[in-house]
């Protein structure tokens, strides 16, 4: 009798581990939850992700609320990016948010947001609601001997198609932080800059100008450690530097490389280039020390005083362009002028501005600049800055000077060279397109 009870109890367990296998194997839950909610997905399919080590779940909730919501995803996009080591239901909730809110993201452009190690969601929402980030207490020291203690808040607001690559919030504050000591490191008395705390918001501007730009030439290809300011501390490291480091062994590359950039004439905070009479300091720089300066780009501001600094600051201008084309004949050497919307008060000076930045321009003698870019700006009472685009020339906007730049730096150098922007080159957009 107890022989006979055995072998039921047995063949009951062995049947309830076999079920368990088979349940662990083939999700009979996940399947009945995705025909319910009418996506289409096998068995199959299902069993064949847990041999590709691909949690069904991770795949198959995101997939319902991405339906549901009418994205139009598919399996296989999902799949990849968890093989790839991707968070797909991040993504998809940013697809959501920017479905809902009529922004243009597609399922890639997420993906690589995702696996640049950035938040897609967070970016998303941040494109609809700016963020105002707070800096910590900045001291610098005027010219006078008088120490001042600053906090900025800045309001960021993300752009999601330069948001890989682009900077985020610890480097927003690190140049902020640079843009306040080097404002008051420049004004006579600390009473100047109590006198006007815009300039600090103006200094800024440039350096986050000189960021853009730095930025859209590594986007259309080049070498990233090879434009200058960098995306990352050093702002401005020669690229040989940077493989050295590269190939080092681990355990002495630690200390070599802060060895090496506390050197400044390794890692300056500026580029200083050596022209034909004088050196100057160069604000966007792509260089390295095979092929030398192949593209110079200078920035200025002014946002008062129209009438009586422009003539100076144009005549700045062309002696600088003199300089640098006289040493560097084949480099693509730009400027670009930013003004205050204050100059509409004063529109035949907003003339002058126009005229002056294309009669800059090189006219075939080799004197002038290969591209002049015109730029205007309105800060707010509360602080805030703002590009305005309308009142600015197509042919002295930022899109034809960026083409034209790169166009330059393409035609003096080798075929065999910058082989990653001539193939996008035909796919290529320009700003504003």
């Amino acid at each position: 009798m107890e022989t006979l009870l055995v072998v039921p109890v047995f063949t009951i367990a062995v049947a309830l581990f076999a079920v368990l296998i088979l349940l662990h194997f083939v999700p009979m839950g996940l399947w009945i939850s995705a025909l319910a909610a009418d996506v289409s997905i096998s068995l199959f399919n299902l069993v064949g992700m847990r041999f590709r080590r691909v949690e069904p779940r991770m795949i198959v909730i995101p997939l319902i609320k991405g339906t549901k919501a009418g994205l139009g995803l598919n399996v296989n996009q999902l799949e990849a990016h968890y093989l790839a080591g991707g968070n797909v239901d991040n993504v998809v909730d940013a697809l959501i948010a920017a479905h809902r809110a009529q922004i243009d993201l597609t399922f890639e452009q997420a993906a690589a947001i995702d696996l640049a190690g950035r938040n897609v969601l967070e970016a998303v929402q941040m494109s609809v609601n700016p963020k105002v980030i707070e800096t910590p207490i900045v001291s610098a020291v005027a010219a006078n001997g008088i120490e001042l203690k600053i906090k900025a808040r800045v309001t960021v607001r993300a752009n999601i198609d330069r948001l890989v690559g682009g900077a985020g919030e610890p480097t927003i504050i690190a140049r902020v932080g640079e843009g306040i000591v080097t404002t008051v490191g420049s004004s006579q008395s600390h009473t100047d800059v109590l006198a006007n705390p815009d300039d600090i918001s103006k200094t800024v501007l440039g350096k986050g100008l000189d960021a853009w730009f730095a930025h859209e030439f590594r986007r259309a290809g080049f070498n990233p450690d090879a434009v200058w300011p960098r995306a990352s501390d050093p702002r401005v490291l020669p690229t040989d530097i940077t493989a050295l480091l590269q190939r080092v062994p681990a355990d002495l590359r630690e200390d070599l490389s802060a060895r090496l950039l506390k050197l400044r004439a390794v890692a300056p905070q500026d580029a200083s280039i050596l022209g034909r009479a004088y050196t100057k300091q160069v604000d966007v720089v792509m260089s390295s020390w095979s092929t030398g300066p192949e593209l110079l780009l200078s920035t200025k501001s002014q946002s008062s005083s129209f009438g009586k600094n422009l003539p100076n600051r144009f005549e700045e201008a062309y002696g600088d362009a003199g300089n640098l084309r006289a040493r560097y004949p084949l480099a693509a050497v730009g400027f670009a002028f930013v003004l205050s919307s204050a100059i509409h008060a004063e529109p035949s000076q907003l003339e002058r501005a126009i005229d002056m930045m294309r009669k800059l321009r090189d006219r075939g003698d080799g004197n002038g600049y290969t591209a002049t870019c015109l730029l205007m700006y309105d800060a707010s009472p509360s602080g805030a800055v703002s590009i305005l685009t309308d009142a600015i020339p197509a042919d002295l906007g930022a899109p034809q000077f960026i083409d034209t730049m790169i166009t330059t730096i393409l035609d003096a150098a080798p075929a065999s060279s910058h082989r990653t922007v001539r193939d996008r080159r035909q796919g290529y957009l320009l700003l504003g397109e």
